[in-house]
């Protein structure tokens, strides 16, 4: 019936594997757990915000413009393969990956996991297989995302029922979340782009952050109220709440 302070500092205290983000995390949480328990007449301590030390400030997602999104996939589109490269397929890889990734609003992993039977070209869907929170969704493409996608499985390669990648890496296997952002960083350089260096962004989730606003933005100059369409565009990407 009673949280102490001794209880609270040690719940609070940053260990050596905690982030900033961790931590504060913690301190969050025991502070409503101990405003509630006030609430209902029992004894308990609420830390202090300085308590925890200074929050360094949270990564802020970058948005890219309307122009940003036209002179990126240029960029793309006009990707070429030097002699002997050892990743001879990813001029034509690349360009169809990023349009996913924007047009869709997936997170790179749901996009580089994609096997040849997820992508139904006829109709349009995607099946996002065990996506965070051990989700599957169903996700649809607009009718121009899919036939870029028709035009690019003429030209994929295609592997076995284990191995079937709808974007095959040149190993074989899918491509990792590293090879994506090196070839992002190239893009940007390409589409005189600024990135702030590393962990400030552009990155390749801010895509997925675009997406969403370029939608809203979309949605409210038609007249949509948002509280009506947010339900939609949380299910679309995936999320559980608000």
């Amino acid at each position: 019936g009673v949280l102490t302070k001794e209880l609270v500092q040690a719940w609070i205290a940053k260990k050596s594997t905690d982030s900033d983000r961790n931590q504060y995390a913690r301190f969050s949480l025991i502070c409503q757990f101990a405003k509630y328990m006030e609430r209902v007449g029992h004894s308990a301590y609420v830390p202090e915000r300085d308590e925890i030390g200074k929050l360094h400030k949270l990564f802020m997602p970058y948005i890219f413009s309307h122009e940003e999104i036209h002179a990126f996939f240029a960029a793309a589109d006009a990707l070429t393969c030097p002699p002997k490269s050892g990743t001879p397929r990813r001029r034509l890889i690349m360009p169809v990956l990023f349009r996913m990734l924007y047009c869709c609003g997936l997170r790179v992993s749901e996009v580089t996991m994609l096997r040849g039977e997820d992508v139904d070209l006829e109709a349009g869907i995607l099946t996002i297989r065990e996506g965070k929170f051990g989700k599957t969704r169903y996700v649809p493409m607009s009718a121009e995302l899919t036939a870029v996608c028709v035009n690019y499985d003429r030209t994929r390669l295609v592997g076995g029922q284990d191995a079937d990648w709808f974007f095959a890496a040149p190993d074989g296997g899918h491509y990792d979340t590293r090879s994506i952002y090196s070839v992002l960083r190239g893009l940007l350089w390409k589409a005189e782009i600024s990135h702030g260096g590393r962990g400030k962004g552009p990155r390749v989730h801010d895509f997925r952050h675009t997406f969403s606003v370029h939608c809203l933005q979309k949605w409210v100059m038609q007249g949509a109220d948002p509280t009506t369409v947010l339900p939609r565009l949380t299910a679309y990407l995936g999320h559980n709440d608000f």
